[in-house]
């Protein structure tokens, strides 16, 4: 986690939301939203790698922009057709699993079935939000300080902001 007490850059730049009007602090909070929003979805569909990965993870990802800083969420989507809720049961696509030898009876016969093969190996260091958060950390950040300035500058035209 990174800390805005530790730089001043970041405190200014909290300074400078927490200072600002209302209506300005709305514009700011936008803009940042939609900086953060194109970094983080881009980042996590490159990391998925498979079509369930993509139904948990990517598709419920956001941003949320508060007057203190700022989160950034996956797997919150709406529950899949087959039942599985992303909000509560992602870390099978995140993780992976161990597959498990579990004896099945079928009309009378019973065979040795693997369950747990759709999640992939087990993988401690997630799979894709989590390798997706260490690769754009600093660009998140930035896309945060930058949405701010560039929602700042919608107010007032004389603010110049590039990239």
């Amino acid at each position: 986690m990174l800390k805005v007490a530790d730089h001043p850059e970041l405190q200014a730049a909290a300074l400078l939301f927490n200072t600002a009007d209302g209506p300005v602090q709305q514009e700011m909070k936008v803009a940042a939203r939609a900086e953060l929003d194109a970094v983080w979805k881009p980042a996590l569909a490159a990391q998925a790698s498979t079509r369930l990965q993509n139904a948990v993870i990517v598709d419920g990802a956001r941003s949320l922009v508060h007057e203190y800083g700022f989160t950034m969420t996956a797997a919150n989507g709406p529950p899949l057709r087959n039942g599985l809720d992303p909000g509560t049961q992602w870390q099978g696509s995140e993780f992976g699993m161990t597959p498990k030898q579990v004896t099945v009876r079928i009309r009378g016969r019973e065979r040795k079935q693997t369950v747990g093969r759709q999640f992939g190996p087990r993988r401690r260091k997630g799979k894709v939000a989590y390798p997706a958060a260490r690769e754009t950390g600093p660009r998140i950040v930035a896309a945060w300080v930058y949405g701010l300035v560039r929602g700042l500058g919608r107010r007032n035209p004389n603010l110049e902001t590039t990239r």
